[in-house]
């Protein structure tokens, strides 16, 4: 089996022929984006119209139900991992274009993936290490 992505609100799958799918809204408006699901890689694709520019904040919503995935936090956004053991983890991601910064956590064992990573490890209750 392989890792399940899905919004925490509705349940709903957003992996979709190998792309986590998301509605963002930025300056530019509403568009999708499509992500690589390995943890780590932050490569994306999204329309040529979209705009977004490096250092921009970006919301985050489920494209099923329309949560808003960065309600509890103004930097981050959240979405559920099931890996393929079975396990579910909140994931969370930056909301800035261009911050490579994930966790992956569980009963408070967080996995930090990207180069910024250490940016938001105080919203969990760590203290960054510079």
């Amino acid at each position: 089996m392989e890792n399940r992505y899905f919004c925490p609100e509705c349940k709903s799958d957003l992996l979709v022929d190998g792309h986590i799918i998301l509605t963002a809204e930025a300056k530019s408006g509403k568009g999708l984006l499509l992500f690589e699901p390995k943890l780590g890689n932050y490569n994306f694709r999204k329309h040529a119209n979209f705009l977004l520019e490096t250092g921009e904040h970006v919301e985050f919503y489920c494209p099923v139900c329309r949560k808003n995935l960065s309600e509890k936090d103004d930097s981050l956004a959240q979405i559920c991992l099931q890996d393929s053991e079975g396990d579910v983890y909140e994931l969370w991601f930056s909301e800035l274009v261009g911050k490579e910064a994930t966790y992956k956590i569980k009963a408070g064992v967080i996995e930090a993936f990207g180069k910024d990573n250490q940016i938001y490890l105080n919203h969990f209750g760590h203290e960054p290490t510079y």
